[in-house]
């Protein structure tokens, strides 16, 4: 008999249990049956929420993504657009590093988004959020003068691939640091444009 609970803790358990499948046995390999199983319903209970694996992997992709939301407001709100983006990339490679399995699971949803339309579209929604974040800030930066003129959305474009591209650093090296990333980032993208 499975346990009754309320919509967004059985929603936050059917993740996990998805996020703990897809990881372990791949995306090809991991069943609706198995990541019932796993998080303690019925195959008919995850049905009623999920109708395909590319649907858990769409909404969890875009429950990683809140947080992230939120650094990014905080960060536009801020008073100084350089302190923002500096606490931004500190916070976001930060997070990051504190979730290997979802930073994986992002990882192996990146690659079966190449042949999967709607999550393709998912995914160039949130690459393109960052950069257009990344831009506005800098942008934002600028008209307060704490940013030298600059090619705003050059630079957004190298600050969303690097910190992207370098989480996966931080979770498969001991010695490479979720800070020594985030200050080397900053030092070699952001400090160069600071006034």
């Amino acid at each position: 008999m499975t346990r009754k609970l309320p919509k967004e803790e059985r929603l936050e358990e059917l993740i996990n249990a998805a996020v703990a499948e897809f990881v372990e046995k791949g995306y090809e390999n991991a069943s609706m049956d198995s990541i019932a199983k796993r998080a303690g319903v019925s195959k008919g209970g995850l049905y009623h929420h999920f109708k395909s694996k590319e649907e858990i992997m769409i909404f969890a992709n875009n429950v990683f993504v809140k947080p992230i939301e939120q650094m990014m407001e905080k960060a536009v709100k801020s008073d100084s657009p350089a302190e923002g983006l500096k606490t931004y990339i500190f916070k976001y490679v930060d997070f990051w590093s504190k979730h290997p399995k979802q930073v994986a699971f992002v990882f192996l949803s990146m690659i079966k988004a190449l042949d999967n339309k709607e999550m393709w579209i998912s995914y160039e929604g949130y690459i393109l959020a960052l950069v257009d974040f990344f831009e506005s800030i800098i942008n934002k930066g600028i008209a307060k003068k704490e940013f030298k003129k600059c090619e705003a959305k050059e630079i957004a474009v190298a600050l969303a691939a690097s910190l992207d591209g370098l989480i996966s650093y931080v979770i498969m090296s001991k010695k490479i640091t979720a800070k020594i990333v985030s200050t080397s980032v900053f030092n070699s993208i952001v400090k160069p444009i600071l006034k």
